[in-house]
């Protein structure tokens, strides 16, 4: 659960730096719910989290490394249900 919460608050602090000029907070939470938004930038959590795999897997952590696995696929879950469905 902490690889998805890590990989969800990385891409939204990623993105609110971009556009911290242009937008206040609750501005930016507004905006972030947009499906053209959400589903580019949690497929940027799914392959920030496959990085984050393949260290813990160097440093023989399976069990976490299962854990990412795990996030990467709800990742993937809510990727598809925000392009195809939303």
């Amino acid at each position: 659960m902490i690889p998805l919460i890590f990989g969800f608050a990385f891409y939204m602090i990623t993105y609110y730096s971009f556009l911290s000029e242009r937008f206040e907070v609750h501005e930016f939470m507004a905006k972030f719910k947009d499906p053209l938004i959400l589903s580019p930038m949690s497929a940027f959590g799914c392959i920030f989290n496959l990085a984050f795999f393949f260290l813990l897997l160097k440093f023989d952590k399976l069990k976490a490394g299962r854990g990412v696995i795990v996030a990467t696929l709800l990742f993937v879950v809510l990727t598809i249900y925000t392009k195809f469905f939303a």
